[in-house]
């Protein structure tokens, strides 16, 4: 089963972990899936569903 939606969560305490995030969206977007990122420290593990 395929998603045509990805939400990818990081921390960047540098900067680096953000730029590799950014480059892999620009890659799933390449193939028409849309991306959401979302920092670990905002996000709340209530609201994430697997």
């Amino acid at each position: 089963m395929r998603s045509d939606t990805v939400d990818l969560y990081y921390f960047s305490g540098t900067g680096n972990t953000l730029l590799v995030v950014k480059k892999m969206r620009a890659e799933f977007e390449r193939s028409g899936i849309t991306v959401h990122l979302h920092r670990i420290e905002n996000s709340n593990p209530k609201n994430i569903s697997g």
